[in-house]
């Protein structure tokens, strides 16, 4: 069995300042996301992971290092695990994309498969279909824990389509920033997903981070 250990990255400015849409702007983390990203160093230092990968963008890589510092383990970069590139709609919340691009933001509700976010961003099936190529790859050696540092939206469109159901019901799951979703792949192929540590959570217990 190969078992992922899939976290959205910290807290930045955008997603505290009306959760902003980040996509591939390259936002740094937020004080809170520090600070979340020792606590997660804290809770998963003791896992033996075989493997660490990010998204290069800079919020995520911010977010693996103390872990794989914490680890011994070398971060490796994938741009398979970069958010969804939102086009026209990054730095933009929600209320300015339905003021300003109705017929997108309708479009992208009623089914993100093939519509592209943003206009001239990216469909919700590309996103997931290259979150699963990056899985695939790693499932070619077996039994081996693997950290897996992400973001919300291609996250959340990767366990929809991995689970077979429709992309538009990414909604239904939620995704906090610093969450833990474990995916465990066996022999067979068969997926299955659970929902790990909220951060929310282990903020509210006073759980000290790694200084």
């Amino acid at each position: 069995m190969t078992t992922f250990y899939f976290i959205r990255h910290g807290e930045t400015e955008w997603n505290s300042n009306q959760n902003r849409y980040c996509g591939r702007s390259d936002i740094a983390l937020a004080e809170t996301g520090v600070f979340q990203s020792r606590i997660l160093a804290k809770m998963l230092g003791t896992i033996p992971f075989d493997k660490a990968f990010s998204s290069p963008l800079l919020r995520a890589r911010k977010t693996a290092l103390p872990i794989t510092e914490r680890l011994g383990l070398p971060l490796h970069l994938d741009d398979r695990l970069k958010e969804i590139d939102f086009g026209d709609w990054e730095g933009l919340t929600q209320q300015e994309i339905e003021s300003n691009y109705p017929q997108q933001w309708q479009s992208w509700i009623e089914d993100p498969t093939f519509n592209k976010a943003g206009g001239n961003g990216e469909s919700g099936i590309d996103a997931a279909q290259r979150m699963r190529s990056f899985v695939d790859d790693m499932v070619t050696s077996p039994f081996e824990t693997i950290l897996v540092i992400s973001h919300n939206t291609v996250m959340r469109l990767f366990i929809a389509a991995s689970l077979g159901l429709s992309l538009v019901s990414y909604r239904n799951f939620e995704i906090e920033n610093g969450d833990i979703w474990v995916l465990n792949i066996d022999d067979s192929g068969l997926i299955k997903w659970k929902s790990g540590l909220h951060m929310t959570h282990l903020m509210m217990q006073g759980i000290e981070p790694l200084m």
